[in-house]
Parts: structure tokens; C-alpha cells; sequence
């Protein structure tokens, strides 16, 4: 027998190719794993993985193929449970009854692979994470470990419709999967699939090759046109003949006319048909045929088989799905159907209950009960029905309090936490088990939804009763600090320490206590507890007392610092501490040499203990000895992991700027910032890393700057004086506030700037509002401003300090040519920087530098990409390809003379600096926006109805804006119902006379006639782009691509929500600042397939209008964070520091 005889249902020479290699790599090179990706509908499933899983059963082999589940509450039990499942469909008693004692799918898939089976596991893009090619971290490491085990004869292969990354399976076997690549290929799938007689008939010849390419190629697709021509006409399924389309297919169009097939197939079916069919929409995975005939009713076979028969309903092994286009076309159809939708679930639902009680009769190891669990859970919520889900968990109580207690596994990913909650959320509706009320609340403050603390709470509170061992007390009073303040905090830390046991983690009780009283400003008071929870508890206590070290030296307060040495040296318990506060009294003193010295003696009897490590590097560089400071830091006891926000990493680069080694300190800089690419400069690199000491703001478990280094030498900033800064405080360093320089410095020796713009205020959107911050910040700085614009886009003005001067227009010259003569400028004034900003105003920027101020250094300043967003333009009639390329060489040729270019937040910054690195050009400066406020006065929601949902921009670049994003995620919030009020979605921004073809557009893709959309035009008026922000409940900005994104930088600033795309330089700048779970209430991921970023969206919005007032507060204490790590004078700061030009250019 050939290789490929036996692979029936598999046809086209790619596809077979791809399976022999397939086959040969598990079974002559004994490959451990196998990576299979391919767009949706390519085959993978169908046409290659099973034939190859049929073979592998008809040799003998044992072939297993299982998916994973969409809603699981444990994506592990329920994949060991599938794989049990299907060993039981193999009759493979005894390896079930191994596997059935197994405590995880990574050790049942090792049993599996001892008897030399194939293990395939689907759908495995349902483990990557959001917007990333890399499995979630925890699957990540059990698939890693797995397809990288000691060869065995068995095999892992992973089928994903979303790519995989290729770093992460370099060691599997790699196969992809594409469409068929000839025409007569494509058509025969039809062929095959129709099996008639009258071929011609059915399918005419003359429309074949036009219809094969409209459907792209995708095998599912063409495979279904093929089942429907036995009962259907061409002509009604597709319409008549188009003109065979060129090149690629939209994917969107080909899923568009898939639905439409699929509508065409279901409009033919009986009544009863129909409505299973619509009903069967509720599943979301494969489901055995006792579920299916549950959701049936009455006639399930005849029902099933005329499904079948039309290609909408499938057997996969033991199992059915329905077509996944029927899930798209007829779902929302059936959610609609209040009562059918409930119905359905509540059949499902009670199906899974019913196998939930036999599974647990047989046994609570039962692999069954993890996957009927999770499936009543589902379908009773859906239904509406938690009391009865409640009932039908009561008989669960031991399991459940063993699974889901005081040591429950974390949850791999959000769906499976979300999971929980929901489930939890059911059996608790009466006061349970103390173990359960601590997961519960436990989950919900790591959700951390507007609201979810203030559920958590009373949880939390009834978790804690009778207990005496930390765990339970601490997030108790956590929560009360996020619903009631740190005050409230306080007492509840105070009670806490009374009833934990001091050998069982007192000490975190303490350490809490502490960082909430320094967080209100009482260090002494801070430092007082710590000492005295050094004294009582039993097990790291010495990280109390150096924690109460560090707290004191931060203040200054030299008394308060050397009564913590005298405090904690009685206690007899704390040599290393009393040594490292020697070390840092020395410090405080300001005697910096004899403070490295005793450090360094200290080190030869303590050699292992890191903060004398930190201290003697400290030290040295307080001395202005960066030599010894490097040669200390080489005997540190132990390798620097590389990880991000460590202080450790700070301290390497900040040592690196002062031996001139810009190579360590750009590495260890990236490596502190979590992949930011660093300053182009030494002193741009100091300049940002004196940013995160002045800014950072002390976290539990995160060693930062101002951890490791509470008192900053004067050495490193060239001050006076020696600065400390409370980790709670405000910045202290003097660059880092507004006017440093403007007291000491007088106009005659200030820096002149001459900035170059088309106008003065925001009529042509982000870069005009950007310039007049910049000029205004300049300003403040100290330096003299001279702003010129086109002719006739205002008048010549003054405004706080900028000259704005307007040249006259010359009689048909264009405005933008009179940019380039030379400008009329105030007496006195020679530009030492001239300013051009892209290819609207560098080019004019460059020949002023050039033939009129050739002494001047001129900055081009970068604000979009046009090889991003060029793609993304519809409508031209030109290439995006060559106007991309064109317009992004303007730039680099800008760039090319320039003194630097200087690039608007990370993303941009990533972008230039490997096209400018290309081109053989300096680095280009970062320059992040600041977040400054006119005032911190907090804001409510908005009162009054609808509640209004904003999106802001230059909306003749909808597509580039994410607009149908926003309308379909309006759309899906809206049907869903769960936000109680009426909703409104305004546009501000439409191109003038286009407001009533994009609101019918906006409404078309929203499918919702509940949801109000208001499309305003575009406008510069910051009275009413004020008001829009004052009654928005939430701005939105699902750019699929963008610069920076001023329009969410300027709603954070006035308080209120916002949602950012990942995409975007303001969402990269987020994640950098904000903490992973902070960045998350803020920045959605895109990854470019419209219907999961809609569902993405959807589910963000849903959940900050939910609570407003949690969202708002939240919003608050953004714009403050933001307001205190981002200010205009520290970003001009950095770019002077960088440009190594001071202030003070004529000195």
C-alpha cells in the first residue's frame, strides 16, 4: 500500500504533501510535536488531520484528536477529560483507568505518548494570548515542555488558525496549510463534494473559475457550495455572474458569502429543522449526540439526519458541530428569540446537570465531572437560571471546595477566570465555605472590573472568620483599600495583625500596614509599625526591618533613620539590617566615600547579601568613583536575572552612563523598561533613568529606583544638594517640574526655538495641537519661542510667552511655499533649534536651516508612519504600496540632514529607529507628550440620558480610526442588554457633508435598532470638543494603526474613560507606565480580524459602563499617574538632555 492510498478525503498535492511530511516526521524522525496552522476553513481539520488520524487507527495505532474548549472553567481538567473521552471511544480500557489517576492533561498526554499515540490538540489559538502569536504563559510552558520531551514513538500535533510564534515551535515540525493553489483544483472540491450526474448542470462550466476565485480558494467554502448545488440553483445561492475577480480576496467578502450560503441552505429546511438548528447555536464546542438530541427534543434523528444532509450539521468522531457559519449567520437571530434562546440553554443546561450527578455517583475523580460542570455552569447563566444551577451544585459541595479552595490552581487564562466567577458566583448565593468565599473573592478583585472589589468584599470579610493564617486577612485588606481608602485600610490592617498567627505570614499584614501609612504621608508613623511587626512575627521579618530602613531614609530625616538602626539592633535578630543602615546613615550624611568603604568591608563578612551589594555600587557613585562602582557590581554574588521595572537593572545602566558604556546602558535600560528602546544618548539615557527614580511610585514585590537607591548623589544630578524622595511622593528633581529655568535665566541667554507649522490652533488635528504644547513647553522651560504659519490661518499673535507670526501672502503663491523665506523675527532672536514636523512642514523647516540659518539645528519631528497607515486608506485611486514607500522616503531624506529626528511616543520611535539605522542615520530622540492638568478636580459621570459613548478623529480615515470596530462593538453591547441604560454612539469628526452616509454606514455595521448614533462633524472649536469629553461616559479609540493618538491623551487628561487600542502609541506608553493589570482596564488589543475585536471591544465596554462610578474613579487616578510620570518639562527636559544643548544655549 502507498503512502497515500489510505488517506481517504484527501485531495490536492499540497495538502498531501504537507500530510506525508507530516507523517514523516512523527513516524521515521520521530519528531516529539507538530505545529499545523492555516486561516479558517483552509481544511486543516477535515482534509488533513483526520485522514492522518484515520490511518494512524487502521495500522494499529492508537490516535487520539480533541479540541480545546471554548468555555471552559478549567481548560486543563477539561482537556484530560476530552482526552479520557476519547480513549473511551477507542475502548482503550486500561490506558483510561491509568489516565483517570493522572492530576493534569500534561501528565495524561505523557501516558499517551509512552504508548506511542498521536495526540492532536484543536482550535489550540484558543490558548494564545490576545493579540500575540505566543500561547497563554502558563500553556506555554506545558506545551513547551511537552514538544520538547526525551523522543519517545509519540507525537503532539497543534492545529491553530491563527499563527503561531515561530521562536516559541522551533523545535517542532512545522506545516502549513494554504489554500489550493490551481483553479481546477478549487473546482474540483466542488465537483466532489456535488457527486451528481449532471455536473454541468449544477455547476455550470462557464462560471467555475469565477466562482472558485469569489470564494477565495477556502476549501470549507467551496466544499459547501458543492453539498448545496444537489438541492439549490447557482444562480439563487451566489446571484448571476460576476466579473471573475484579480488577485487576493478580501477574507471578509469570502465570509461574507459563506453566511449567505449558509442562509440560502437553512431557508429549505422543515419548521422543526429550522429551529434545531437555530437552537444548536448555543453550543459552543462539539457536543456528544446525547446533548445534541437533548437541545432536540422529539425526532432528534430524522432532524439530524436532514441537517447532515445539507452540510450545516457534522460528525466529528463521536461528536457534532454545526457548521461554523451557521454560528455567525443564525446565532444572533436566535438571541433575539428571548424565550428560544433560554429554552435552548435551559435544555443543555439541564442535560449537562443530569451527566453531572451520574458522573459523580461513579466517582469525584470522574473525568466527566469537569466537562458537565463547566457546560451546566454555561448554559444555566445563559439561561438566565442560577438558582437552578445553584441546585444543581449542591450535591458538588466537596468538589467543588476541593477544586476551587484554599490551594485552587490559578486560572490559565481571563475566559477560564471569568469562568469560575460565574460559577462561584451561583453556589454562593447563600454564605459558603470559607475556602470558597476566598477564591471567589480572590478572583474577583484579580478581574478587577468596575465594581468587583466592592462584590469581593463581603466575601473576603466571611473568608477571614476563624482564620488565623494571613492569606485571607490581606486580601481583605486590599479590598477595603480599593472601596474605602487606605484610612479605612488602616484600621483593617490594625485588627488583622491581632488574629494572624505570627508565624504565619504576620509579616505580610505588617508590610501592608506599613506601605498604606506611607502612602498617606505618615513615614514615621509607617516606620514605627514595621519596626515593631519586625519584633513579633516569625518569618521574614528582617524584609519588615529593612523595609522600615528604606521607608526612613526616603523621608531625609536623618534622626528618624538612626533611631531604626538603634530600634532594630535591640532586637537582636537584625545584623544585616543594622549593617545596611550604617551603610545608608553614611549615605544621609552625605559622606558618600566612607559609606562605600564600610560597605565594602561589610561585604567580605556578609559576601551574599544583595542590599549592601546595591549600597556599596550606591555609594561608589555618590563618590564619583562610577570605576570602583563598576568593579563592585562585577562581584555581586549572584547573575542579574533580566527583568523588567527591577532596580537592579536600573542601577546597571545608571553605572554604565557614568563609565561612557553606552552599549551596557542602553541594554540594561531596555532590559529595567521592558523592551522600551532606550535614548539615543548617554545623557539621554540618564536623563530617562533619573525620570523613573523622580516618578516610579513603590509597588509590594517591585525593587525599584528609589528602593534601591532612597538617597540620590548629588554626583548623578548635578544639584547642590543630595535628594531623597518618599516612593509615595510627588517628583523632587527640579528638571521634572514646570519654570526650572525660566527664574534663573535671562531672555538674552535663553534658548531660541523657531517652530514651523501650517497653523496655530487644531484645525488640521493631532500636529498642530502638538506644536503649540511643545512651543508653549519650551516656554515654560525658560526658552524663547518663535512659531510661524502658513498665511490666512490666523493672525500674528502672542500668546503665553509663543510669538506666532503669520507672513503675508504673495498673489498666487500657495500658503505653504511662504513658509520658507526667511521670517520676520523679533529683534535679538537667532534660532539655536528650528522645528519641522513631517513632510507637512520639514521640508520648509529644512531650507530655512539651510539657506537662512545654517548655525541652527533643526529637529525633524516624526508623527505617523506612512508605511502603516497607508494600507489602511480606502478609497485612492493611486498604490498604497508606492504612495507608502514615497512618503515614508520623503521623511528619511528629511531626515537625512536634520540634526536629529525626533519621533512622538514608543511606537514610532521602534518604526524610525530601524529604518533610520537602514539609512546609516543616528537614533532618533523619543519625545512622549505629557499629561499635564489644568485641574484635579475629579469628574462625575455625566447625568441625564442616553449615556454617550465618544469617538473622536479625522473620520475620512474611518478605517484607519477602527470606526466599524467601535459600531460593531456598540452593536454587540447593545443587543447583549446587560448595560441597563439607553446608549448613544457620537461620531465627532465626519468630513463635511458626509454625516448622513456615515451614520447610515455606523448603523449598518452596528446591527442593533436600540443603539442611537449622533455623527457630528469635524470641528477645532475646544469649546465643543470640551463638552463632547464632559458628556461622554467613554471615549473610544480602536485605531487599528496610530502614531500616537493625542485625541485619547487629551480625554485622559479631562477625566474621562477611555479605551485605547493596542496599536497606538498612547497604548504602548500605557503599558509601558501602567502595571500588566492596570494597562488591561485601558488598552484592547487588534489583531486585525474585525469579528474578535468587536467581541474584544464589546466586552471592555460593556464592563466600564456596568459602573460608571468605579469607571470613573479609575479614570481619575489614570490622569493622575499619568499627570505625575509624563509632564511637558520633564519631556523637554529629556530632549534637551539628549540633544546635549542646555537651556542656557548662549552661556
Amino acid at each position: 500500500m502507498s503512502e497515500s492510498t489510505d488517506l481517504h478525503g484527501l485531495t490536492g498535492a499540497h495538502r498531501k504533501a504537507v500530510a506525508e511530511e507530516l507523517w514523516h516526521a512523527w513516524q521515521v524522525e520521530r519528531r516529539a510535536a507538530a505545529v499545523i496552522t492555516g486561516v479558517s476553513g483552509i481544511g486543516k481539520t477535515d482534509r488533513l488531520v483526520r485522514p492522518l488520524v484515520a490511518r494512524a487507527r487502521a495500522r494499529g495505532g492508537l490516535a487520539l484528536h480533541v479540541e480545546v474548549p471554548q468555555a471552559a472553567l478549567s481548560t486543563d481538567e477539561e482537556l484530560k477529560s476530552l482526552v479520557i473521552q476519547e480513549l473511551r471511544d477507542c475502548a482503550d480500557e486500561q490506558l483510561v483507568s491509568v489516565c483517570e489517576q493522572r492530576s493534569t492533561f500534561a501528565e495524561v498526554a505523557r501516558e499517551v505518548f509512552r504508548r506511542g499515540g498521536l495526540l492532536v490538540v484543536d482550535e489550540f489559538q484558543r490558548l494564545l494570548e490576545p493579540g500575540s502569536a505566543l500561547p497563554i504563559a502558563a500553556w506555554r510552558n506545558v506545551f513547551g515542555r511537552l514538544g520538547t520531551r526525551v523522543a519517545d514513538e509519540g507525537c503532539l500535533w497543534l492545529v491553530s488558525n491563527r499563527e503561531v510564534s515561530a521562536d516559541w515551535t522551533e523545535p517542532f515540525h512545522q506545516a502549513f496549510l494554504t489554500a489550493p493553489a490551481s483553479v481546477d483544483e478549487q473546482i474540483q472540491m466542488v465537483l466532489d463534494a456535488l457527486g451528481t450526474t449532471d455536473p454541468d448542470g449544477q455547476f455550470p462550466v462557464a462560471r467555475r473559475i469565477e466562482v472558485a476565485r469569489r470564494l477565495g480558494g477556502n476549501p470549507r467554502a467551496l466544499r459547501l457550495l458543492g453539498n448545496l448545488l444537489r438541492t439549490h440553483v447557482l444562480d439563487d445561492m451566489l446571484g448571476p455572474a460576476q466579473a471573475t475577480p484579480e488577485g487576493p480576496v478580501d477574507p471578509a467578502l469570502v465570509a461574507a458569502l459563506e453566511r449567505q450560503l449558509v442562509r440560502r441552505a437553512a431557508e429549505g429546511l422543515t419548521p422543526k429543522a429550522s429551529v434545531l438548528l437555530e437552537a444548536l447555536t448555543v453550543l459552543p464546542d462539539p457536543a456528544p449526540w446525547g446533548l445534541i438530541a437533548a437541545v432536540a427534543g422529539s425526532d432528534s434523528a430524522g432532524l439530524s439526519e436532514e441537517l447532515q444532509s445539507r452540510y450545516l450539521l457534522g460528525a466529528k468522531g463521536s461528536r457534532y458541530d454545526i457548521h461554523p457559519a451557521v454560528r455567525e449567520t443564525l446565532g444572533p437571530k436566535l438571541r433575539a428569540q428571548e424565550v428560544a434562546f433560554r429554552e435552548a440553554h435551559l435544555r443543555a443546561g439541564r442535560w449537562h446537570a443530569r451527566a453531572l450527578g451520574l458522573a459523580l455517583n461513579r466517582s469525584t475523580r470522574d473525568a466527566d465531572i469537569a466537562l458537565r460542570l463547566s457546560g451546566a455552569r454555561f448554559h444555566l447563566l445563559q439561561a438566565n437560571a442560577p438558582d437552578e444551577l445553584n441546585t444543581s451544585l449542591l450535591p458538588l459541595q466537596e468538589y467543588i471546595v476541593s477544586t476551587f479552595g484554599w490551594s485552587a490552581r490559578t486560572p490559565t487564562s481571563t475566559y477560564e477566570r471569568d469562568g469560575v466567577i460565574s460559577l462561584l458566583e451561583a453556589f454562593l448565593i447563600k454564605p459558603g465555605p470559607a475556602a470558597v468565599e476566598f477564591t471567589y473573592a480572590k478572583l474577583l478583585r484579580a478581574r478587577d472590573l468596575p465594581g468587583d472589589a466592592a462584590l469581593a468584599l463581603p466575601h473576603a470579610q466571611r473568608s477571614m472568620q476563624d482564620q488565623d493564617f494571613s492569606h485571607p486577612w490581606v486580601l481583605w485588606i486590599k479590598l477595603v483599600r480599593s472601596v474605602e481608602g487606605s484610612e479605612a485600610a488602616v484600621v483593617a490592617a490594625q485588627t488583622a495583625v491581632k488574629k494572624v498567627a505570627p508565624e504565619k505570614n504576620l509579616f505580610s499584614v505588617y508590610q501592608f500596614l506599613g506601605a498604606c501609612l506611607a502612602n498617606l504621608g505618615r513615614p514615621a508613623q509607617a516606620v514605627g509599625i514595621l519596626v515593631a511587626g519586625a519584633a513579633i512575627a516569625k518569618g521574614s521579618e528582617q524584609r519588615l526591618a529593612e523595609q522600615a530602613i528604606f521607608c526612613a531614609a526616603s523621608t531625609g530625616d536623618l534622626q528618624l533613620l538612626q533611631k531604626v538602626r538603634e530600634d532594630i539592633s535591640q532586637c537582636g535578630n537584625f545584623v544585616l539590617q543594622v549593617a545596611l543602615a550604617d551603610v545608608i546613615v553614611l549615605e544621609q550624611k552625605g559622606l558618600w566615600a566612607q559609606a562605600a568603604a564600610l560597605a565594602a568591608g561589610l561585604r567580605v563578612e556578609y559576601p551574599h547579601y544583595i542590599h549592601l551589594c546595591n549600597h556599596e555600587v550606591v555609594s561608589h557613585l555618590g563618590a564619583a568613583n562610577p570605576e570602583a562602582a563598576q568593579n563592585a557590581m562585577a562581584k555581586y554574588p549572584n547573575t542579574f536575572r533580566a527583568e523588567a521595572r527591577s532596580g537592579i537593572q536600573w542601577l546597571i545602566s545608571m553605572v554604565a552612563t557614568q563609565c561612557n558604556d553606552y552599549a551596557t546602558a542602553a541594554k540594561h535600560y531596555s532590559i529595567y523598561t521592558d523592551g522600551t528602546t532606550a535614548p539615543a544618548t548617554l545623557n539621554g539615557v540618564q536623563a530617562a533613568l533619573l525620570r523613573e527614580w523622580d516618578h516610579r511610585i513603590g509597588t509590594t514585590g517591585e525593587a525599584n529606583p528609589g528602593l534601591v537607591a532612597p538617597i540620590l548623589p548629588k554626583a548623578l544630578t548635578g544639584l547642590e544638594q543630595d535628594m531623597c524622595r518618599p516612593q509615595f511622593g510627588p517628583p523632587v528633581l527640579p528638571q521634572h517640574h514646570a519654570s526650572t529655568h525660566s527664574v534663573t535665566q535671562s531672555k538674552s541667554n535663553a534658548l531660541s526655538v523657531l517652530a514651523i507649522a501650517t497653523e496655530w490652533q487644531s484645525g488640521r488635528g493631532g500636529l498642530s495641537t502638538l506644536n503649540r504644547n511643545l512651543c508653549l513647553a519650551f516656554v515654560r522651560q525658560g526658552a524663547r519661542v518663535v512659531c510661524v504659519v502658513e498665511p490666512g490661518s490666523g493672525p500674528s499673535i502672542n500668546e503665553e510667552g509663543v510669538t506666532v507670526f503669520a507672513p503675508i501672502s504673495t498673489p498666487g503663491q500657495e500658503p505653504h511655499e511662504a513658509l520658507t523665506r526667511r521670517p520676520e523675527l523679533p529683534a535679538g532672536f537667532t534660532p539655536d533649534i528650528i522645528i519641522g514636523h513631517g513632510r507637512v512642514t520639514g521640508p520648509a523647516a529644512s531650507v530655512l536651516a539651510t539657506d537662512h540659518f545654517p548655525q541652527a539645528r533643526r529637529l525633524h519631528f516624526v508623527h505617523m508612519a506612512p508605511d502603516e497607515i497607508e494600507w489602511l486608506k480606502g478609497g485612492r485611486e493611486d498604490d498604497a504600496g508606492q504612495r507608502a514607500e514615497e512618503r515614508t522616503r520623503i521623511e528619511l531624506e528629511l531626515a537625512r540632514n536634520a540634526a536629529r529626528v525626533v519621533t512622538i511616543g514608543p511606537r514610532l520611535q521602534g518604526r524610525f529607529l530601524r529604518d533610520l539605522d537602514a539609512e546609516g542615520l543616528p537614533s532618533p530622540v523619543r519625545l512622549d507628550p505629557g499629561f499635564d492638568r489644568q485641574s484635579g478636580v475629579p469628574r462625575q459621570p455625566p447625568l441625564g440620558q442616553p449615556w454617550a459613548v465618544l469617538t473622536m478623529g479625522r473620520m475620512e480615515d474611518a478605517n484607519i480610526k477602527g470606526l466599524d470596530i467601535a459600531a460593531q462593538a456598540m452593536g454587540k453591547v447593545v443587543r447583549k442588554a446587560r448595560v441597563a441604560q439607553n446608549l448613544e454612539l457620537i461620531v465627532r469628526g465626519a468630513p463635511k457633508g458626509s454625516g448622513d452616509e456615515t451614520r447610515e454606514q455606523i448603523l449598518e455595521w452596528a446591527a442593533a435598532p436600540g443603539l442611537e448614533v449622533l455623527v457630528r462633524p469635524y470641528t477645532v472649536d475646544p469649546t465643543r470638543l470640551e463638552a463632547d469629553l464632559r458628556r461622554a461616559s467613554l471615549l473610544l479609540m480602536p485605531s487599528r494603526a496610530e502614531g500616537f493618538g493625542l485625541v485619547g491623551l487629551e480625554a485622559i487628561i479631562a477625566g474621562t474613560p477611555v479605551l485605547i487600542s493596542e496599536e497606538s502609541g498612547l497604548g504602548q506608553l500605557l503599558k509601558e507606565i501602567l502595571s500588566k493589570e492596570q494597562a488591561a482596564r485601558h488598552v484592547v488589543p487588534i489583531t486585525r480580524d474585525v469579528a474578535v475585536d468587536a467581541e474584544s471591544w464589546a466586552n471592555a465596554i460593556e464592563a466600564a459602563l456596568m459602573d460608571r462610578e468605579s469607571t470613573f474613579k479609575r479614570a481619575e487616578e489614570l490622569a493622575m499617574t499619568l499627570s505625575e510620570q509624563r509632564t511637558w518639562s520633564s519631556a523637554i527636559a529629556g530632549l534637551i538632555a539628549e540633544l546635549e544643548l542646555p537651556l542656557n544655549a548662549k552661556a
